[in-house]
């Protein structure tokens, strides 16, 4: 009974901690593909740009 009384509050202490865990990671997940995918843009920009100018760079893609 009292072991119950005592796994019950400690999960309404414990839930909201694991909520903003949860919550911290996923926007980290999210932060980590948005850097991702900004690099690739970034390059692919690059690369054209360069494929664009290409007898005034040094790179021939």
């Amino acid at each position: 009974m009292v072991a119950s009384h005592v796994k019950a509050v400690t999960a309404i202490f414990t839930q909201p901690l694991y909520r903003l865990n949860a919550r911290a990671e996923y926007l980290t997940q999210i932060d980590h593909y948005t850097t991702m995918f900004l690099d690739f843009l970034y390059l692919g920009c690059y690369i054209h740009s360069n494929s664009l100018n290409s007898h005034q760079s040094r790179f021939d893609f």
